[in-house]
């Protein structure tokens, strides 16, 4: 008799976010047996081929009406030349591919996966429009492209996903994956070496940076967001470069109240769609190299911290991370390190996740800001290696697992003649 071949899987992400939801289900899903067929998009292929992984760069795209009929064909001929029995997806705010593989997917009758990965902009996802024409979605939020399933970080993620219209029996918890290899990978051991690493570089790389050695020397972080590509300012009310400013700002002042000798680094992390951005990139060079002062220096993280660190080693060496709405600020509250969302203008309802729950605070004047940075920097804690992870926000623990036994269990439900490897 021969042997049935392993079933194939095909994993596709365009955004950082999609990809980081995938990725902890490589090892999971190779173990299991599965034929796995890795495609990406932008940061996303990125991502995937930084991790080692045999990825494709699926370069299609529908951003104008003329290439939609090119795109559906496109994605058409490579479902009939892989043969799939599943499909699993990240979730774009831009980027409408996986929404056309959803589509070409069910019109040849193979099961989509969506992972969604952050609490926020959910309707944009399943929607004709990118997030760039949010206020278009707003006024007309009909879901024009849906997968047959889609997994979710918890119940409040269910719960909203149901209020904009998905069937409740398409959406499963499982948690979040990346949320689980962060837990699986921020041991004590990793948090403190961490700490001492990137402390190194930037005594090497960042002039007047902090010095590992001085116990008021101070590391603050802000994690940026590629805010001015996907918004108009007036529809925020803020972008990632008013909040850097205001922050430099507020930072400067509250460092002339810190001890004699006390010193701070503003590192800037960039998003990895602000890194594909030269303009942006230059704007926040220029901001860096104009800003002198004694106390405060400047740097972007990108042009020191090496690809052996992740963006989970920057946090856990920080002694403060000052960000909007990023998701680097809810990977901070998971790794119990001090926190604050500046969103200084907003003119609309706060959707910030760790706001809403009460988890976080979120600043929104200037005053504000300059009273809760004295607050912490004075009475920092530099570095507690016995933080344990906050389970506060989300189940995590087992969603790798999830995801795995939920896929199997469809594969399982397609026919007879196509079961998961034993």
């Amino acid at each position: 008799m021969l042997e049935k071949p392993a079933p194939t899987i095909l994993l596709f992400a365009c955004d950082p976010g999609g990809a980081n939801a995938l990725l902890p289900l490589q090892e999971g899903l190779e173990k299991a047996g599965y034929n796995l067929l890795w495609f990406g998009k932008n940061q996303a292929f990125d991502l995937f081929s930084n991790a080692g992984i045999p990825v494709e760069y699926l370069s299609v795209s529908s951003a104008s009406a003329v290439h939609s009929n090119a795109v559906a064909h496109s994605l058409h001929q490579l479902l009939i030349a892989t043969t799939p029995q599943i499909v699993i997806t990240g979730t774009s705010a831009e980027d409408d591919t996986e929404k056309k593989l959803w589509e070409a997917c069910s019109q040849q009758n193979i099961p989509s996966v969506a992972i969604l990965d952050s609490w926020v902009n959910y309707g944009i996802r399943f929607s004709a429009f990118p997030v760039s024409r949010m206020a278009e979605f707003e006024k007309n939020p009909e879901l024009t492209y849906q997968p047959s399933r889609v997994f979710v970080m918890d119940e409040e993620a269910k719960r909203q996903l149901c209020k904009i219209g998905i069937a409740k029996e398409k959406i499963t918890v499982t948690g979040q994956p990346y949320f689980q290899k962060l837990r699986n990978t921020m041991t004590t051991e990793r948090r403190r070496w961490a700490r001492d690493y990137v402390r190194e570089l930037l005594k090497s790389n960042c002039p007047n940076s902090v010095e590992g050695s001085k116990q008021r020397d101070i590391l603050v972080t802000f994690a940026s967001q590629p805010l001015s590509q996907m918004y108009d300012i007036d529809y925020l009310g803020y972008s990632e470069k008013t909040i850097f400013s205001h922050c430099l700002e507020a930072l400067n002042e509250a460092s002339q109240r810190l001890p004699e000798g006390s010193k701070i680094t503003f590192l800037v992390w960039l998003h990895p769609k602000e890194v594909a951005e030269e303009e942006t990139v230059h704007w926040f060079e220029e901001a860096s190299h104009n800003f002198t002062s004694d106390r405060l220096s400047v740097c972007i993280g990108q042009k020191i911290i090496t690809k052996s660190l992740t963006v989970w080693d920057l946090i856990v060496a920080s002694d403060l991370v000052l960000g909007m709405t990023s998701m680097m600020l809810v990977e901070t509250y998971l790794l119990s390190r001090p926190f604050l969302s500046v969103q200084i203008g907003l003119d609309r309802e706060n959707d910030f996740v760790l706001s809403q729950r009460g988890l976080g605070e979120s600043v929104l004047d200037s005053l504000t800001l300059v009273r809760k940075l004295s607050s912490i920097l004075k009475d920092y804690d530099h570095f507690d290696s016995g933080h344990q992870l906050d389970s506060h926000l989300c189940q995590y623990d087992t969603a790798i697992e999830n995801v795995l036994n939920e896929v199997k269990e469809i594969i399982c439900s397609l026919t007879p003649t196509i079961q998961p490897p034993v």
